[in-house]
């Protein structure tokens, strides 16, 4: 895909943090935590931002040379927002395994999804192409590596693992 788009801070793809919702605090306190809850939105609905997909001839396909609709803001029936990423600012101390499951971030349709997640340092991000067409990834950040890698087919795996955490807007994936 030839468009750029950056994501700020609120339309963020990518936050790599320190802890994330659910994650047990059992070295640190003797025992677990979770932190549940529900973000609503108030207030006048976003319109959605729609996407020029013309800078490439399969994209543009997909979409019947159509803009295609952006998912930085969605939401739901029930009034609360569909991409939201909460985050313990001051964890705990300890020493915290990252999960063995890895986060999967998924090309499908000309669009990343999901449009927002948390990732531990030290877990495992799968990327993958759901179209049958060749993609790129491109990860922009402050404190752990760019990369910017090409994605031919759905065979092709890449994994990442970042070594620091960081918050949007210093961190983000683009497709251009």
């Amino acid at each position: 895909m030839l468009w750029q788009r950056k994501i700020f801070w609120l339309h963020c793809l990518l936050s790599l943090v320190a802890s994330a919702v659910g994650i047990s605090f059992a070295q640190a306190q003797g025992g677990t935590a979770t932190i549940k809850g529900v973000v609503k939105f108030e207030g006048t609905p976003l319109k959605p931002r729609m996407i020029s997909m013309k800078q490439d001839k399969k994209c543009d396909a997909k979409y019947g040379g159509k803009p295609a609709p952006g998912d930085d803001f969605i939401l739901n029936k029930n009034g609360t927002l569909k991409w939201v990423l909460v985050y313990v600012k001051n964890p705990p101390k300890g020493n915290y395994k990252p999960p063995a499951k890895p986060v999967v971030l998924d090309q499908n349709g000309c669009h990343y999804t999901p449009h927002v997640f948390g990732i531990i340092v030290g877990q495992t991000l799968e990327i993958r192409n759901s179209d049958d067409f060749l993609h790129n990834v491109h990860f922009v950040g402050k404190k752990n590596p760019e990369f910017n890698q090409a994605q031919s087919t759905k065979a092709v795996i890449i994994r990442k693992q970042f070594k620091s955490p960081e918050l949007p807007p210093d961190s983000y994936f683009k497709c251009d």
